[in-house]
């Protein structure tokens, strides 16, 4: 599927995976389009790729899975997409990468509150130091020795980019964990405690280091809820307390 400027798309299911030409799930070819709550894979090439002229694009709430390329490859040269909520798992490629402009103030990426798993190469990469990424409330989980949960491949990218409230692990290779920048007391390297990723249950466990540890928000997720929202795409839920009258 192609977008064109200003498209919106929801809920759909897109896959294919014969033949043997790259297609891409969806192509965003237009500025200001939506992706959101679909389920793309598995696909020939990446499930969602942003072309290089697009601008203003919001990819939100989707499951994007088994693709042969990456799970987003994002490289255009305008102010960027938000890429927010989603479940990034078992692709050839990375999760996310970004190849952006060379011009920190030109190009800028929000990744926020996604879960990315299990993919062939990085969880998240940016190839360009000098692009501006805003990383944040994501879980991010390598299951392969030698590949990094996340790195800014060109150089350090605390240069010009935020991240704070992430979980980044590997559970195969502890001496692969992130590149090119360091983690903050906000961040954790510990095991997110995903309940059953090999079903596609990514929701976290109580105990889980995501548990009520991302940014300040208005996201209950229990009786205790301090008021902060768990890390990654899966939020628990409140449980509304109950009133019984016995005997009436």
């Amino acid at each position: 599927m192609q977008l064109s400027a200003g498209a919106h798309v929801y809920n759909l299911k897109i896959s294919g995976s014969s033949g043997g030409s790259i297609q891409h799930g969806i192509v965003m070819a237009g500025n200001g389009s939506v992706i959101k709550g679909c389920e793309i894979g598995p696909v020939i090439g990446s499930g969602i790729n942003p072309q290089s002229s697009v601008t203003m694009g919001l990819i939100v709430g989707n499951y994007i899975h088994d693709c042969t390329v990456d799970g987003i490859t994002e490289g255009g040269t305008g102010p960027g997409v938000a890429i927010v909520g989603n479940v990034i798992e078992g692709n050839t490629g990375r999760g996310i990468y970004f190849s952006g402009s060379t011009t920190a103030q030109s190009h800028a990426l929000l990744v926020y509150g996604n879960t990315i798993y299990g993919n062939g190469n990085s969880g998240f990469e940016v190839a360009d130091a000098d692009s501006v990424v805003l990383l944040v409330n994501n879980i991010i989980q390598s299951t392969l020795t030698g590949v990094a949960t996340a790195k800014w491949a060109a150089g350090s990218g605390q240069l010009v980019s935020m991240h704070s409230n992430n979980v980044f692990y590997n559970s195969a290779d502890a001496n692969s964990g992130v590149s090119g920048f360091t983690l903050n007391s906000t961040e954790s390297s510990s095991d997110p405690l995903l309940v059953n990723p090999g079903s596609n249950n990514f929701a976290i466990s109580s105990s889980s280091p995501a548990a009520e540890a991302g940014m300040l928000g208005a996201l209950p997720v229990s009786s205790a809820s301090t008021g902060y929202q768990d890390i990654g795409a899966v939020q628990r839920q409140a449980v509304a307390a109950r009133a019984y009258v016995i005997g009436s």
